[in-house]
């Protein structure tokens, strides 16, 4: 990951992510994939679809994504709790080098 993670960053299984939602960082380089923003507000099934085929997860940021979307993923995470799936998780914070 090359970015940092904030406080409150959260980190989510790419299969949990949908429209809406912030990305703040990768599970690789920015440079390694075809986003030209280093963050970005998810907004098209391309994005999405991008996402799917690079990562296996991201940061997302809360404070810029929408609130319904982090609304679906609280409730998902709850529901893969249940299940036994992997739930979005708050990400580690390292301080900058």
């Amino acid at each position: 990951m090359t970015t940092a993670p904030k406080p409150g960053d959260i980190r989510v299984p790419i299969e949990s992510l949908r429209r809406g939602l912030f990305v703040a960082a990768l599970d690789r380089p920015w440079s390694e994939t075809p986003f030209l923003f280093q963050g970005f507000l998810i907004e098209s099934d391309q994005e999405l679809r991008a996402l799917r085929e690079l990562c296996r997860w991201v940061v997302i940021d809360p404070a810029h994504s929408d609130p319904a979307a982090l609304r679906e993923i609280a409730q998902a995470s709850e529901r893969a709790q249940d299940g036994g799936a992997a739930p979005a998780t708050r990400a580690p914070v390292r301080p900058a080098p």
